[in-house]
């Protein structure tokens, strides 16, 4: 690999290869975060959740990075305890947007009242085309929920609004063939 000596200062090109490298890694990555957008998401309330009974409930939202949508970085409501089937959070969050994400998650799930393992009930998976442009614009949003075997389960209601100083330097272009599918209220 050649480095471009414009790119770097003189004395950059004397240091050791490793030392070279980490610096060259830990400028790209400065970059990437850089160019992250940072969406503000308010979880409103879901509608027509089957099989909750009374058990409380909150909302996982997390970015889909690459086709992947483990993400280390997820932001979570807080628990509704009266809702039944039709809770409601009004929860404001802040979640950083990686520039590789072609969608969002959204998860609902519940928690037993006596203490366990929260299980998720049903998740949407939102495109960001859906909400990319126009930055500051706040759009209101619903999607069907649907359970990991894809039966319809509900619907969650949301806001999301891109924040600015950044939006422009998202790349949400699909590779490799992937395609994400999201599934409006009407479906």
């Amino acid at each position: 690999m050649q480095i471009n000596p414009m790119r770097f200062p003189p004395r950059f090109l004397t240091l050791p290869y490793k030392e070279r490298t980490m610096r060259i890694h830990a400028h790209t990555l400065q970059q990437r975060m850089e160019r992250a957008a940072t969406i503000e998401i308010t979880i409103l309330s879901a509608e027509e959740l089957r099989r909750l009974g009374n058990t409380p409930t909150f909302v996982a939202v997390r970015p889909g990075v690459g086709g992947d949508v483990r993400s280390s970085q997820t932001v979570v409501t807080g628990i509704d305890c009266d809702g039944g089937r039709y809770p409601r959070w009004n929860e404001k969050m802040r979640l950083a947007l990686p520039p590789s994400s072609r969608s969002i998650t959204v998860e609902v799930c519940c928690r037993p009242r006596g203490g366990g393992r929260a299980r998720r009930v049903a998740a949407a998976e939102v495109p960001v085309s859906d909400f990319r442009w126009p930055e500051d614009y706040l759009h209101l949003l619903s999607y069907r929920l649907r359970e990991a075997d894809g039966r319809a389960n509900g619907i969650v209601n949301f806001s999301v609004r891109v924040l600015g100083g950044g939006a422009r330097e998202c790349n949400n272009k699909p590779q490799g063939g992937f395609v994400t599918v999201g599934y409006p209220v009407g479906y």
